[in-house]
């Protein structure tokens, strides 16, 4: 089945054998101004976004300009990729195009050492959506493995482009943060996206862990 088959964080921790840690605190990390270009941006954008109604228009109304700000910040040190296909694992599922992949090359022939998988709500059930993050997290784990890529995290992020919740996977811990963070707080997001992207460390931490 394709990645937007996986419906839950626990069937994708069930079928590959993941232990889920709930103390992900995307928080703590240093906010970033965005630029005055994209906060122009989101607020024109914004009700085109909404109302559209689609996954379609919150894409390229707010996700979008969004992660070419990161790309912009990093020098374009990165390459984000948009509805790429991402064939890893078929027969377990691990195969179908990804709304967005950032990948830290500046190669956009192919993609090379994922860092960073976005997936879309549908109809805004971001529950669903990171279900299906994880999933293609465990493909951007074991596609950077069989590369020889340095051994790190995967991040992942779902987002109704509006609300963002983050994920991450290293080695067997898929780990959740369930607080959501919202594109009404640019300084905040940005930050996020830019810490992980720049530097993918285990941020600050709190809380329990469940398995």
């Amino acid at each position: 089945m394709p990645y937007s088959q996986f419906q839950s964080i626990a069937e994708v921790q069930e079928l590959f054998g993941l232990h889920l840690d709930v103390t992900l605190n995307c928080g703590a990390v240093p906010r970033v101004e965005p630029s005055a270009l994209l906060t122009q941006s989101v607020r024109q954008n914004l009700p085109l976004a909404l109302g559209g109604g689609t996954e379609k228009a919150r894409s390229e109304f707010l996700v979008a300009p969004i992660l070419s700000e990161v790309w912009e910040c990093e020098d374009h040190s990165i390459a984000v990729f948009s509805g790429a296909e991402f064939n890893v694992e078929p027969a377990r599922g691990l195969s179908g195009a990804c709304d967005f992949i950032i990948s830290r090359s500046r190669d956009f022939a192919a993609i090379r050492a994922p860092v960073l998988m976005v997936v879309e709500a549908k109809r805004d059930d971001l529950d669903r959506a990171a279900g299906q993050c994880a999933a293609e997290l465990v493909a951007a784990h074991q596609f950077n493995a069989a590369r020889g890529d340095p051994p790190g995290p995967v991040w992942g992020a779902a987002t109704t482009g509006t609300v963002w919740r983050f994920l991450r996977i290293e080695g067997s811990t898929l780990s959740v943060e369930y607080r959501e963070y919202y594109i009404g707080d640019l300084p905040q997001l940005l930050g996020i996206l830019l810490h992980i992207v720049a530097a993918p460390v285990t941020p600050p931490t709190t809380g329990e862990s469940r398995s």
